[in-house]
């Protein structure tokens, strides 16, 4: 099933039901036509195997362009957004909600400005897939959501978010589960959040020469069970903030801090948090939170003992270390 449309103030609304079925809503124009208050639809209500495409080439002066794909059953899903404008595009939204097992959701913006654009992806269910690309001047928002299905189960979940050219953009992931792995990568000025609630996560963020971002990473809760988690953090460029919480047990830290970024870390747990390389368990100097001039770090770990935090302050930068409790090892490496 195929819909095409030209100009603007289009509705196109597709409803499936049954599975392996395929539908495709297209509204193209050329780059100098003013597009407005196109909202495209999807709905597949089938059992599985479905696939939905929606590409909205926009024009210049676009405003109230809406992408929204449900797509509920078994799983196999695969749904695709693809949003382009040229300039000066505001209200730019578009939405991906998946329930089953195995389902991919991927979502593309390239705006040259773009003021108020919100991309959101929930997925229930496991071993499910969710990519968000934004390429904007500045502002707008990306959300990842991988919760609980019916089955309460959402294990195995991989979640990536990448918004390059874009400033003052607000970044979230939450992850519901065990063994999910959730990526931000980011470049200036950007708030980045991933929350994960479980055990054996895998988190990291990483700006690439990017400057004055916020970064928070929080993994596990205290009412239940969290171990095992990891954080990674790669912050190059200067004036970054990062913010780690673990809580519960034998959770890892690893983390690259340049010049004039600052890392605080809290590890909540009874035993055997470390602040080391992500294959660390020992007291290799190669694993260690390397930190450079200017840099800050402040780590807490709290709880029975037998904490590891190792930390590589040879080119420089300030580390604060405090440990509660029997059998902890503390590494510091200046040269």
């Amino acid at each position: 099933m195929s819909v095409d449309q030209e100009g603007g103030f289009n509705e196109a609304l597709v409803s499936q039901t049954g599975a392996k079925h395929v539908a495709t809503i297209s509204t193209l124009s050329a780059a100098t036509r003013a597009e407005r208050g196109n909202a495209a639809r999807i709905l597949q209500t089938g059992t599985e195997a479905d696939e939905a495409i929606i590409r909205q080439g926009l024009g210049t002066r676009t405003n109230g362009a809406d992408a929204t794909i449900e797509q509920a059953g078994g799983g196999g899903n695969f749904a695709l957004i693809d949003q382009n404008v040229t300039f000066g595009a505001t209200r730019v939204a578009s939405v991906i909600l998946q329930d089953g097992i195995g389902n991919s959701a991927s979502t593309y913006l390239v705006s040259e400005l773009s003021l108020d654009d919100a991309t959101r992806i929930v997925q229930f269910g496991t071993n499910n897939s969710a990519t968000q690309s934004k390429e904007s001047a500045r502002g707008g928002s990306l959300t990842i959501e991988q919760d609980n299905s019916l089955s309460g189960s959402s294990d195995g979940n991989v979640a990536s978010q990448r918004a390059h050219g874009s400033t003052s953009a607000v970044l979230l992931i939450r992850q519901v589960g065990a063994g999910n792995e959730a990526i931000q990568d980011i470049l200036d000025a950007t708030t980045a959040t991933t929350l994960q609630h479980g055990s054996d996560n895998l988190a990291t963020i990483r700006t690439l020469s990017g400057t004055l971002n916020d970064l928070r990473i929080e993994q596990g809760s205290a009412l239940s069970p969290a171990d095992g988690n990891v954080a990674h953090l790669l912050a190059s460029g200067s004036g970054n903030m990062a913010v780690v919480l673990q809580a519960s047990d034998g959770n890892w830290v690893n983390a690259e801090l340049s010049a004039g970024a600052s890392l605080s870390v809290t590890q909540d747990g009874l035993v055997g948090s470390q602040l080391v390389g992500i294959t660390g368990g020992s007291l290799d100097p190669s694993a260690a939170a390397r930190l450079t001039d200017g840099s800050i770090l402040t780590l807490v770990q709290t709880g029975g003992g037998a904490n590891v935090a190792a930390v590589d302050l040879s080119a420089g930068g300030i580390a604060t270390i405090t440990q509660d409790g029997y059998n902890n090892t503390a590494l510091v490496i200046q040269r």
